[in-house]
Parts: structure tokens; sequence; C-alpha cells
């Protein structure tokens, strides 16, 4: 009786040593099993969505901003062009009506300053008067007078033949009169013929269109 009693309680220590030992291998590989199960999920999430964001945003944004820079920069200039271009006609309003011969200009109007001041200076008439003077304006300027004779068509006859005096005129209407009147010359003999002989050989032949 005994030793069935004793077998009994042998088998039910064996038993339980078993089920330990089988509950502790449970337990071993269900620990196994979880712990790499949460690293691997970890180490996936964290590297993916840092790597794709940064890099796209960056470059899209410095691009628009340069082009709208260079559109607008060629618009400014040229607005400014067209008002340098009509100061410089204007002081040309005087000479539409005169004839040109490089740098000179011809006028026989009364209202030419030239032919008004040497006419009020020298009490002569304006009509037997032209003037040729230098554009732009300089000292450079002439007003020839003629004797007032006149064609059979009652034009006044301009040539070298009726040329009676020569008057040199600078811009401040400053004057001197070169004349074969020696009673009215301003200017010694020598000085004189060689006015006369320039004026009729080398000036008088590029106006004689206006003549």
């Amino acid at each position: 009786m005994k030793r069935i009693i004793a077998l009994c309680l042998c088998a039910l220590i064996l038993a339980g040593l078993g089920a330990c030992g089988t509950s502790a291998d449970k337990d071993t590989t269900t620990y196994n099993t979880t712990v790499p199960s949460t690293e691997i999920p970890t180490t996936q999430s964290t590297t993916a969505p840092t790597e794709t964001v940064t890099e796209p945003s960056t470059e899209e944004v410095t691009i628009p901003y340069s082009e709208p820079i260079s559109d607008t920069a060629p618009i400014t200039a040229p607005p400014t062009q067209p008002v340098v271009t009509e100061p410089q006609t204007a002081p040309s309003t005087e000479e539409t009506t005169m004839g040109k011969t490089g740098e000179m200009a011809f006028s026989d109007s009364k209202d030419n300053r030239y032919i008004k001041a040497i006419a009020d200076k020298y009490s002569v008439n304006s009509a037997n008067l032209v003037a040729i003077y230098t554009v732009p304006q300089n000292d450079a300027n002439m007003v020839l007078e003629f004797s007032g004779k006149t064609d059979a068509s009652g034009r006044l006859v301009r040539d070298a033949s009726t040329l009676v005096a020569i008057y040199t005129i600078d811009a401040s209407l400053n004057s001197k009169r070169a004349s074969k009147n020696s009673s009215k010359n301003e200017y010694d003999y020598g000085e004189m013929s060689v006015m006369f002989i320039a004026v009729t050989t080398y000036i008088m032949p590029e106006f004689k269109d206006y003549l």
C-alpha cells in the first residue's frame, strides 16, 4: 500500500515537473518571437518618410523667384527714349523756311535776327539784305547788302556786280562793315578787298539757288 502511494506521489511530481518544463518552453518561444517583431517595424517607418519629404520641396521654391525679376527689368528702359528726341528738334524751328549748305544757313527775311540788327544799326533797307549764318549759332555770320537793282520782272538782282557791302556779325549781334565806299568802310582797304573776293568767289556760288 505504501509503495502504491509512493508511486502515485512520484507520478504526480514528475507530471508537475513535466508541466513546468513545457510551460517554460512555451514562455521562451513566445518571448523570442515577440522581441524581433518589435524591432523590425521601427527601422522601416523612421527612415522612409525622412528621405522623400526634404528633397523636392527645396528645389521647387527657388525656381519661380528668378524668372519674374528678369521679365520686369527690360520693361522700364524703353519709356525714356522718346522723351530725349523731342527737345533736340525744338531749336530748328527758325530755320525750317531757310536753305542750308553744310553748317551755313541762308535767309532774306526781314525778321531774321541778323538782318534786323544790321538794318537798325546802319539804317539800310532790309529788303536789300540777305543773311548767311552758322547753324548751330556761333560768331561766323555775315549779312550781304545789294544795291537794290531789279531785273525786268521786278526781282532784286543779287550777284557780284550789285554787292555793295559785307557785314560781319557775331552771335551777340556785334557787327562791322566792309564797303567799297571808303567813307562807310570799317576795315582797311586790303581786308575789304580780300573779303569781297572770298564772298563772291566761294560763298555766293554756294547759295546761288537762293540769291
